[in-house]
């Protein structure tokens, strides 16, 4: 488990593990006695700092410190836990930086050079004191968990440049370090125009979309004092969605769920002026148009019907008696009712034919099986009666042919359609005649497309908002006993599975705007996904390990001459010891981001100085690496 300033390091064990072991015990003291120690310790604090500058300059001329600063400092109180060592550090470094800025305010009349680095020092003061305390605060508590000397010096300047950055809103460094340049712009305005139609904003990670930015957010997120922030805005995220797919739904309709949804399909197709209503009437119409062009006792010769009968009853050369068994007797029976009908002539009126195939064709418009007769034959059957029909048909005129082969363009259609929704409405409970209809959107369009256009609107509207209810309900073992509760991530996977054309087939007739708000809300998942395999790993192990990398990667992005990665890195590693957490989730602040400025100059010295604070605290070669960084920055920049 991870130390608390409260606790001291304790000695490894055989195994490699360490021991949490009780503070010393500490003396009895009274009231009187504690307030007068702490008084002390301030004082300790504030003349460490004070002198640490002209300590400094005097051991770098061989001048050995004030004896009278010696003797006073040996009878004040001495820090005897972690606590009293990190607020005296702290106290002591701003207490210092506080001098060092005053000091530089006296100087007047001196040289250029020594007059611009007076200036420097003179810039911000407040800003200056405020980063040497955060500086050395980090850097002292990294100490106290047993970090290495390099590892104190990258929190050191992890601390330091957090509040520049925080005080450059204003003149938008902050902004340059989060975002980046105008690519980074759009993309956080485009990620804010994807999250306010998704129904909810994002954080910074996830309007920037940067790594360093997430990375700091998930840090945020197991993070005492920042986790319940964290966990709270990703909370509301999370109902902010679900309220956006809910309020879509209802705009829809209001009646959803598998059984309602199950009952409209079934009303739409079977229902009185169903599909099949309109199907029937449709067909009678279109044919009433030819049957006006023929006369109905016109002989129609059965050619096409013949054949095909013929086809179907007759048994196969050398297998006889094996394939008499296999034809339908209810075909041998209307071969030769037929047959006997059109007499010598073969030939039947044309009312007399139209009806029967009539008949014929009520029973594929049926959405119930044909027990005593296969669908198939009884399809070519009709097929063939139409087709002796369109002959007579040509043979009284152009229009007459031009009307039967409108009518039966629109009789093939609506059959093929009615045999696709057979094994739909030919289910009994509402529910899975739902399933059926929905089940082949992970695969292919075609049966979504036949039931929602089969349908009438409410209808539509009633399948679509139940299917789109359903995305987004989290998974049993994350859901609460109401099982109401919204997951962005099951919403994505199910919305991912579902291919394109059937999500054209359920939502595309409700507007461009509907289907771009749902596309508003998986973008929005995704991004919430992204940020969250930042520590995928369960284990920990990578998280640990990126943990560590980003650390790293402050001070070598430092010393590399990349100032923004370094504060972006340095801004999520120290934001949840000062509250920036608030930031990172507060909306207007995101909004901010995507304003277009410039970085301002003044931010950048004031980070630079702050930078330079630090650098004095630090053992020599991390010392002089931070001071080759400054020079590097200075020189790009021209500050």
């Amino acid at each position: 488990m991870p130390y608390t300033l409260l606790d001291e390091p304790a000695p490894v064990t055989p195994k490699g593990k360490y021991m949490l072991l009780d503070e010393p015990p500490q003396p009895e003291r009274s009231l009187s006695d504690s307030l007068g120690r702490q008084v002390g310790l301030t004082v300790r604090a504030g003349i460490k700092g004070v002198t640490a500058l002209p300590e400094m300059a005097g051991n770098a001329l061989g001048l050995r410190s004030s004896d009278a600063v010696d003797a006073l400092l040996r009878v004040l109180p001495h820090p005897e836990n972690p606590v009293e060592r990190f607020s005296g550090d702290v106290a002591g470094a701003m207490g210092g930086q506080g001098a060092i800025a005053k000091a530089a305010g006296l100087v007047s009349g001196a040289g250029p050079m020594v007059s611009r680095l007076m200036a420097l020092l003179r810039t911000d003061p407040g800003l200056q004191v405020t980063s040497a305390g955060m500086g050395t605060g980090v850097s002292s508590a990294a100490r106290e968990g047993e970090v290495g000397p390099m590892g104190q010096t990258v929190a050191g300047v992890a601390g330091t440049l957090l509040p520049s950055a925080a005080k450059a809103t204003g003149s938008a460094a902050l902004r340059g370090v989060l975002r980046g340049g105008e690519e980074g712009r759009q993309t956080v305005a485009e990620n804010l125009r994807s999250f306010g139609e998704a129904g909810t904003t994002p954080t910074v990670g996830q309007a920037t979309e940067s790594r360093a930015a997430r990375l700091a957010e998930t840090m945020l997120s197991k993070t005492p004092g920042s986790a319940g922030v964290m966990a709270a805005k990703a909370e509301a995220q999370h109902k902010e969605l679900g309220a956006k797919v809910g309020e879509l739904a209802s705009d829809l309709s209001t009646r959803t769920g598998a059984e309602a949804a199950g009952r409209a399909i079934t009303a739409g197709i079977k229902g009185d002026n169903g599909f099949l209503d309109y199907f029937r009437a449709k067909q009678a119409e279109l044919y009433g148009k030819v049957d006006a062009l023929i006369p109905p006792d016109s002989p129609v010769a059965l050619d096409s019907t013949n054949a095909t009968l013929g086809k179907l009853t007759t048994p196969i050369k050398g297998a006889t008696a094996t394939s008499e068994k296999l034809v339908n007797p209810k075909l041998v029976d209307i071969r030769d009712a037929l047959t006997a009908d059109a007499g010598q002539n073969g030939t039947l009126p044309y009312q007399a034919l139209k009806e029967l195939r009539s008949r014929i064709g009520s029973m594929l418009n049926s959405s119930e099986l044909v027990s005593n007769m296969p669908r198939a034959e009884l399809k070519q059957l009709y097929g063939a009666l139409s087709n002796d029909l369109t002959a007579a048909a040509a043979k009284a005129g152009a229009d007459a042919l031009s009307a039967a082969e409108r009518a039966n363009t629109f009789t093939r259609a609506g059959h093929a359609r009615i045999e696709q929704l057979q094994p739909i409405v030919g289910k009994t409970d509402p529910e899975d005649i739902f399933k059926a209809a929905v089940s082949g959107t992970k695969e292919g369009s075609t049966t979504i497309w036949g039931v929602m256009r089969s349908l009438p609107p409410e209808g539509q509207k009633t399948v679509a908002a139940t299917v789109l209810r359903r995305l987004g309900v989290a998974t049993p073992g994350n859901q609460n006993e109401l099982g109401e509760l919204f997951s962005p991530e099951t919403f994505l996977t199910s919305w991912n599975k579902i291919t394109p054309e059937s999500k054209m087939a359920l939502f595309s007739r409700f507007g461009p705007d509907y289907v771009k708000s749902l596309d508003s809300i998986a973008s929005t998942a995704a991004n919430l996904r992204e940020g969250s395999k930042i520590f995928a790993n369960p284990s920990g192990t990578e998280g640990a390990f990126t943990a560590r990398m980003g650390v790293a990667g402050v001070l070598l992005s430092a010393l590399w001459g990349h100032p923004g990665i370094a504060a972006g890195l340095a801004t999520g590693m120290t934001a949840a010891n000062i509250g920036a957490h608030k930031l990172i989730t507060n909306p207007a602040f995101v909004r901010w981001l995507a304003k277009s400025t410039a970085v301002s100059p003044a931010a950048l010295t004031s980070q630079l100085s702050s930078l330079s604070n630090i650098a004095n605290q630090q053992p020599a070669i991390d010392r002089e690496a931070i001071r080759d960084y400054i020079d590097a920055v200075r020189a790009k920049t021209g500050g």
